[in-house]
């Protein structure tokens, strides 16, 4: 599946099906247009708690999660332990206003593949992102 564009890193030409985690509007949708110019050819799901996102993982298997690490039923990496009882493989990135190095230490020692602090989040870093975990 990796079919990354060579004059363009960051834009993804292969059709990934990608689940948000994110309960912020605003952020659904700023991440939302990010991925339509990195990864044209996605197919997103949105999850507002992590509840909902195992629920949505039981009935379909997705190419990567976006997670936020401050949902309405959990905060911080707890929501990353929770996911990986139920999906142990898919890779997930964590996007969150809060990337402190303690909170990026722990969030990859629950299973996420990369955390991104979201004043950082540009297109071409989140292409970068789910290329290297994703494809």
């Amino acid at each position: 599946m990796r079919n990354a564009m060579m004059n363009h890193p960051s834009n993804i030409s292969d059709a990934l099906d990608i689940l948000i985690v994110e309960d912020e509007f605003v952020d659904i949708e700023m991440t939302r247009k990010k991925l339509s110019r990195c990864a044209p050819r996605a197919t997103l799901d949105v999850a507002k708690t992590t509840a909902q996102a195992i629920s949505k993982l039981r009935e379909k298997r997705y190419s990567c999660i976006l997670l936020d690490l401050n949902l309405p039923d959990s905060v911080g990496p707890s929501s990353i332990s929770d996911i990986r009882k139920t999906e142990k493989t898919t890779p997930i990135i964590v996007l969150t206003g809060f990337a402190s190095p303690i909170t990026v230490e722990e969030a990859l020692k629950a299973g996420a593949q990369k955390v991104i602090s979201k004043g950082d989040l540009n297109d071409m870093l989140l292409g970068e992102a789910l290329a290297a975990a994703c494809l």
